[in-house]
Order: structure tokens, then sequence, then C-alpha cells
């Protein structure tokens, strides 16, 4: 059920048992985020717990196999809302499970078991109880089949098929789109503001949730921007000073600030940045004679010279630094570029490091996936720490190189045009011999390459065709190349300008119909895996459904 009080129905009730608690912690940046702020409060009160990072459903139910014996009190961090825990769990009586999970649609058991699961998120329209069918619609009640007449007993019967043909519909209805919620890590910085031990630590890792989810397209603009506007008076409250404690102040500072839509810039060059973020790769189709040589002239009308524009950012001239982000913005505007930038936030560790929180983020997406799992979620989680400069830096590296195998690999299927049409989506597939592409294995990595993918082909028709827009993308890569398995992905069009996505339940559909072998693992449903060996009669099946 929903908790309505985060505080006294969640946080008081761990505190208040003194029993260890299990965290079992899916493997994203707004997972990890939320993760920091809650321990921060675990250690103030001397909470015993044991932290498992995840990274699908196989090993959320391995791990709760494993721990839950000496741990009664279970705590599920953006995993486990969208499927029925305790069938899934087989978790007995007596045991409760707290579910702070960003994915959508809840599960409707999840939402009407008051007992035992406990679903700690902020509910709206969408994604609230009112949006969940009523219990009646979905639950039958046996005392209803008293034993009566022959002629009640057939009422009873037509009433229930119609009863069940109702609720078939309406569970299709409520499961149709997958989508994304509110960030995790800004609802436990609410509760620790709350709790009255809020700081600019924990704001920021909200931040960076936040912050990750725009980024990586789980949330449109409007939610990005609805979730600025609450974070904004705890940027004001927790950063205003006066003369007197300046100083300290000024050792950890949050500003709120416009931010170019320029991947890394400040640990690159502008050069770099500008070829190789979506954004302006797409604006400008950079990987093309054409669009390069606009690139040039841009850098040419901000008074850039090319040499310079190729240094290292941070040895440019302290002025030009200073004004990046309005030469940018004016110039890109006049070059017919629009919304260059964005509403962001960035931290001021001492005098010496300033980072934004969009690069923070690109940094721990990258060590999340770069390292062995257990080492590289501990390695994210100390590169949150403004006392591990050093882990951090590797991140941003880590973010570079990602970015730019990302770029050559979207530049490489648009130039060969390998993304085709394939009746009511494109289609598209990453071979093996592909530089880097086992860092597309990785959910991150993979849903950047979609994304930037998708955008790049509808930039590159833009001229052409008007129907581009309106395709969704389905995008396939190898994923384990001794046992022939691979990774897809499906993306809504461009056009919708939603986040919501009806492939997870297209891909259950496709494989009942094409008897394929798919393993929905992970907690995105737009995400499989598939035996390559299958991959021809699921995609003809996705075309017969989704034509029809």
């Amino acid at each position: 059920m929903f908790i309505k009080d985060i505080r006294t129905e969640f946080y008081e009730k761990i505190v208040g048992k003194k029993r260890r608690v299990l965290l079992l912690v899916n493997h994203d940046v707004d997972a990890l985020c939320a993760t920091k702020v809650l321990l921060n409060l675990f250690h103030a009160d001397n909470v015993n717990y044991m932290l498992v990072p995840i990274t699908g459903k196989d090993q959320l139910k391995r791990a709760y196999t494993e721990h839950a014996e000496s741990h009664p009190t279970v705590v599920l961090i953006n995993c486990g809302a969208t499927i029925d825990v305790i069938d899934f769990l087989d978790m007995g009586p007596g045991r409760r499970v707290y579910i702070a999970d960003n994915h959508r649609p809840v599960d409707i058991v999840n939402v009407y078991n008051g007992s035992q699961v406990f679903l700690v998120m902020r509910p709206d329209e969408e994604t609230g109880p009112a949006a969940v069918p009523a219990y009646d619609d979905v639950f039958w009640d046996s005392d209803n089949e008293e034993q009566g007449s022959v002629q009640e007993e057939q009422l009873l019967r037509n009433r229930k098929r119609q009863w069940e043909n109702k609720r078939q519909q309406l569970i299709f209805d409520y499961e149709e789109f997958s989508f994304y919620g509110s960030s995790t890590a800004f609802l436990f910085h609410e509760l620790s503001w709350r709790l009255s031990r809020d700081s600019n630590d924990t704001l920021w890792w909200s931040i960076v949730g936040v912050t990750s989810m725009y980024i990586l397209d789980m949330v449109d603009k409007a939610k990005y921007l609805s979730d600025v506007d609450a974070i904004r008076p705890h940027v004001a409250r927790l950063n205003h000073h006066d003369d007197a404690d300046l100083m300290s102040i000024e050792c950890s500072r949050i500003v709120l600030s416009p931010e170019l839509r320029l991947f890394l810039y400040r640990k690159w060059s502008l050069y770099e940045s500008l070829i190789n973020s979506p954004f302006t790769a797409c604006a400008l189709r950079t990987w093309t004679n054409r669009g390069h040589k606009q690139l040039l002239q841009i850098l040419a009308d901000m008074g850039i010279p090319l040499a310079k524009s190729k240094q290292k950012f941070g040895h440019m001239e302290s002025e030009l630094r200073k004004n990046i982000r309005d030469v940018v913005d004016q110039t890109m505007t006049k070059h017919g570029v629009e919304q260059v930038s964005y509403t962001s936030f960035y931290k001021q560790f001492g005098f010496k490091h300033c980072y934004c929180a969009a690069d923070v983020s690109l940094a721990v997406g990258a060590i999340l996936e770069h390292e062995e799992e257990g080492s590289s979620y501990l390695h994210a989680l100390d590169s949150l720490s403004h006392r591990n400069v050093v882990q951090l830096e590797s991140g941003l590296s880590l973010g570079v190189a990602q970015t730019v195998a990302i770029y050559q690999t979207v530049q490489t299927l648009v130039d060969m045009n390998q993304v085709v049409s394939a009746g009511p989506f494109f289609f598209a597939y990453i071979q093996d011999g592909v530089a880097e592409w086992r860092m597309f294995t990785q959910p991150h990595c993979f849903r950047m390459l979609a994304n930037f993918l998708l955008r790049a082909h509808v930039a590159s028709h833009r001229s052409k065709s008007k129907r581009a827009p309106t395709m969704p993308l389905i995008l396939s890569a190898p994923l384990d190349t001794e046992n022939a398995t691979c990774i897809l992905t499906g993306l809504p069009p461009l056009a919708e300008n939603s986040p919501k996505n009806l492939f997870g339940k297209a891909f259950e559909q496709a494989a009942l119909r094409s008897k394929s072998r798919i393993l929905q693992d992970n907690f995105d449903s737009s995400i499989i895996s598939l035996r390559l060996e299958d991959r021809t009669r699921f995609m003809d099946a996705l075309i017969a459904l989704l034509t029809t």
C-alpha cells in the first residue's frame, strides 16, 4: 500500500524496531544517490544494515533468499514496484518490505497489500492511488459465490464472466505503458529535511539523481522543471549566508544556474564536446561535412580560434571560460539552434573544484558500468563524496570515453544507413565487431546510445521524411557472444514528446506469439535479452503486432 507519511510510516518504523535492515539497490544513478542519502541517516541513528547492489530480477531474488533470514526488514530502492514482490520473493508472514522505486506502473498486488508491502513514493495523478483500478474491479470476493438455485448460479457465472472481461481490460490499460515517476533520491532528501538532517551533501546527491533521469530521457522536460522548482527553495535555504560565515559556506555551496547541453566540456575541450554531445551533434549533424563546417563557422562567430577550442577547457582564458555559456547560447541561437541551455545546478568544493550536476551523473553512471559489479558500486558511491575527488575525476574521464564511443557508433550506423524502416518502427542492430560493443551491454550506456541514435536518424531525415519523427526505434546489440544472446530495447517516437513506453507489453505479446525465448530481467520492461536465433521471428511477430 502507499504510505502517507514517509517519516512516521517508513523511517521511524525502521529505526524504532532496532532490527537489521537489508538494502537491495538497483544499479542506476538515482538509486545510488538515494542510497547515499539514506545511509547518511542510518549512520546518524546507528541502524544496522546490509547493502546489496543488484542489476536485475534474478539477482534480486537470489540476494533476498540469501540474506532475508537474518534481516526481517527489507528496503528495495528503484526495484520491485512493478512486480508482485510477495509472490516473486516467496515472502513468509511477518516480513515487511518497503519499496522506494521510480519505475511505473506499480503492481496492483503491491498497492493493495496493506500488511507486508509499503510503497515509499510520492504519489501523483499518474502513479498514485487515483490511477490504480479500484479493489473490487480487480479482486473477486469469494463470499459472493454462495450456493443458490440453478438460475442464481447461472446469473453469478454471467456476472463473474463480465467482471473478468472488465478486469482484463482495466489491467491492460493500467499496465500498457511503462514509465518513470519522481526521483527516489529527492524523495529521501525530503525525508532528511523533515528529520532536520538535510545538508548541502544530501541536497546535491538528490540533484544528481534528478538530473540523471532527465539526461537519460527517463522523464520529460515538464517533470524535470517541476523537480527543479521543488529543489529551488532547498538550495536557497541551505546556501543563504552573510559575511560572517562566507568562508565556511563557500567551501561547499550549490548554485542554481543555466547549463549548456554539452557533455563534460569542463573536463574536455569545447570543440570535442560540441561534436560529441547528443544535442549539438543532432542539431548540427556534426558527422557530416556540412555539419562540421557549420560547427567551425560557429566557433569563428564566437571569436574562438580553432586551436584554442581544442585546448583543455581549463587551459582557456579565464574571461572566456567565465562567459562561455552566454557566448555559446547567443551564437547557437543566431545559427538557428534554440534552447542550447537549460536550468541546472553546480556545486563548488572549496576554491578549486566546481562540478555541474549533469557531468557528475555521467561520471557516476560510467563508473557503475565500467568495473566489476561489486567494486563499481562502492567506487561510484565513493565518487559522490567531495572528499574523494580523485574517484570522481576518474569517472569524468570514463564518461568522456563513453561519450566518444557512443558518438562514433551512432555516426557509423547513420553513415552506413544501418537504421532501416521495419514497417511500424525503425530497427538497427550493432554487430559484435563494432569497437567498444561490450560497453553497450550495460543498460545505462545502451539507453544513451538508443536515445542518441533515434535523434540522429530523425535529424538526418528531417528534410526528406515527415514520417521519421512519428516512428519508434528498436535497437539490438550483442550481449553474450558465447551463449548467442542479444540485448534489445524500444523507444517511443520523438513526436510524442513523452517518455511513456509501450514496448514492455509489446515485447511480452510478441514473445508469446512467436514462442521466442526472451528474458525481461531488467526492471525497465522495455529492455530485454533474447536468443539470436529467435530474433528474426520475434521481430516478425512484433511487426505484425504493431501493424494491427
